[in-house]
């Protein structure tokens, strides 16, 4: 018979190795907290905004009356509105398609109802492509700054918008993170040569790795009007790492290991400003489009569960197509320490964005003193009030009632 000092013994080592366990949590979460603390502590050093932006995106499409119109656009819900996209081509800015120049002079035309909204034009491009040849050389970049103020000019832009993913990365020139910065500063000497007011931004990503390796963030900052964080897309489903996770989360959850870690929006802008983007030029951003799984269990249905590829819309649906899973019966989950919901129904999983998330989102920036937000973008909003059999623009809406007022 086994002696009762024996279970004594473990019952010791049991509770010793569990206390030595909560110790060490607790000194890996002392540790997180002491490093975002760091990333933080600029708020005394660094001019916060004393007002805040919305930045919306509107993307381009095929000239069909179910896509989202010019027209159909609230010009009231925005203070900057950018039209995307065109490209680069033989050194040269050009609209990728010969309607898409309509459609620049109908979204332009959005002025007449809101004088006051900035109207820019994007461009955009993957690494590897157009920017990669036209900032190499001198002449190439001398071509397509005249080139890209003349269509500003000729189409009555405000601005212009760089959306360039991503400088010097996934194998390109390292030296393209240098000839960007020539690229924006000899930009910026010509707008002032020629007494113009073109803002200028750029889209930059926010995973720390693509950061640190594609942005001169100080010389950037000195040339910008400001950066639209793509704080979203952070995790998808992937066969290395099949597993439900939030795209947009605002912040880290406590169980967060590793990398995941700093996949959040508060953590990217904080590391932008650390690395030094002043406060007030940086605009979190906001997704209107969700991201799918489907689950390997209908019964494991909570954040890290295991899937097994994508789910509904090929792993990204709209706000409206969200609508429509919730209507389904999906059950919703609002997770308190990353503030953002997630849904589910079947082995279908969802995480996207809600009134109640971007309204939190808007609020902390406002409390925080960032430049503003960005929406990504508005043709995903339920711009036709499909959710409630009204509203249009929900998402852009609850944002701009939040920043705005």
């Amino acid at each position: 018979m086994v002696s009762s000092y024996f279970y004594r013994a473990m019952a010791l080592m049991l509770t010793v190795g569990a206390l030595s366990k909560i110790q060490k949590i607790e000194r890996r979460e002392h540790a997180r907290s002491e490093k975002f603390a760091k990333l933080l502590e600029y708020d005394d050093k660094k001019e916060k905004a004393t007002s805040q932006q919305v930045v919306c995106y509107y993307r381009i499409e095929k000239n069909d009356t179910r896509r989202l119109q010019p027209e159909d656009i609230d010009p009231s819900l925005c203070t900057h509105l950018i039209v995307g996209y065109t490209e680069v081509r033989y050194d040269f800015m050009l609209p990728k398609t010969i309607y898409d120049l309509d459609t620049f002079n109908r979204t332009v035309a959005l002025k007449k109802k809101n004088a006051k909204m900035k109207i820019m034009l994007s461009i955009g491009e993957k690494s590897k492509g157009g920017f990669s040849h036209m900032v190499a050389t001198s002449n190439g970049r001398e071509r397509f700054i005249f080139s890209l103020l003349h269509f500003l000019d000729k189409y009555k832009f405000d601005g212009v918008d760089f959306d360039w993913e991503f400088p010097a990365w996934n194998g390109a020139n390292p030296l393209e993170r240098f000839y960007f910065i020539l690229l924006l500063k000899e930009l910026r000497f010509v707008i002032e040569q020629a007494k113009r007011n073109f803002l200028v931004s750029c889209a930059v990503a926010a995973h720390v790795a693509i950061i640190d390796t594609s942005y001169d963030i100080p010389e950037m900052a000195k040339a910008i009007d400001f950066v639209n964080l793509m704080s979203y897309d952070f995790q998808m489903y992937s066969q290395n790492n099949p597993l439900t996770a939030h795209h947009s989360p605002l912040f880290s959850r406590n169980s967060d290991k590793r990398m995941n870690y700093f996949l959040n929006g508060a953590w990217a802008a904080a590391f932008w400003e650390a690395r030094g983007m002043p406060r007030k030029k940086i605009m979190l951003g906001i997704p209107t489009h969700s991201r799918s799984y489907y689950l390997k269990s209908p019964y494991v249905h909570n954040i890290d569960a295991p899937a097994t590829g994508p789910g509904l819309g090929k792993g990204k649906l709209t706000y409206p197509q969200v609508c429509q899973f919730l209507k389904a019966g999906a059950t919703q989950i609002f997770d308190i320490s990353t503030k953002v919901p997630f849904a589910y129904l079947g082995h279908n999983w969802i995480a996207y964005d809600n009134e109640n998330s971007v309204s939190f989102k808007s609020l902390w920036v406002k409390d925080e003193g960032y430049g503003g937000v960005m929406i990504f973008n508005l043709n995903n909003d339920d711009w036709k009030g499909t959710c409630d059999n009204s509203t249009k623009f929900p998402l852009t809406r609850a944002v701009t009632k939040m920043v705005l007022v």
